[in-house]
């Protein structure tokens, strides 16, 4: 570790008041705490916003809606192919894994953010595209909605035991 590498993210003061980023990043994934433990003040990281990071995370954004537009033309072009409605929407799954799984080399709050508003994004579109078209709901979108549940639930499991290791 190089010293121009340190950095000052609480209120500690001496020789306690640098630190590496790198070991603040590893330390907070392992504490999971937003507190000092020695001054009790909040971190205040000077982390730079990483470009590529929003970009992955605009990009899985992208796919949500991207989903959201192809579920309704499959829906409405071709009702009763379920087939091909879930054989799209495992395809997606496949472009959010690899999403995430890229978003996981940058800081932990992109892949936070990312599950709240990729799958408010796709239900969202998802719905106002429906809306007012269908009379009733058909079983490709609920067998959808339900793998995009399943798939964001089971990623988040994967993750936690990832974390273990």
């Amino acid at each position: 570790m190089e010293p121009d590498n340190l950095i000052s993210v609480c209120g500690c003061s001496g020789t306690m008041k640098f630190v590496h980023k790198e070991c603040i990043d590893k330390w907070r994934t392992i504490k999971k705490s937003k507190d000092c433990e020695l001054c009790q003040q909040p971190y205040q990281p000077p982390w730079a916003v990483s470009c590529i990071a929003i970009v992955l995370f605009c990009i899985g954004l992208f796919v949500a809606c991207t989903q959201a537009f192809l579920l309704n033309h499959l829906t409405t072009k071709y009702p009763g192919d379920l087939f091909n409605s879930v054989l799209c929407s495992f395809f997606m799954f496949g472009m959010y894994s690899m999403v995430f799984c890229i978003l996981r080399f940058f800081e932990y709050i992109y892949t936070k953010i990312a599950y709240i508003v990729w799958p408010l994004c796709f239900f969202s579109l998802s719905i106002l595209l429906q809306y007012g078209e269908m009379e009733s709901i058909r079983v490709e979108l609920l067998t959808n909605y339900t793998l995009f549940v399943v798939y964001f639930i089971g990623w988040r499991v994967f993750e936690y035991f990832f974390e273990l290791f």
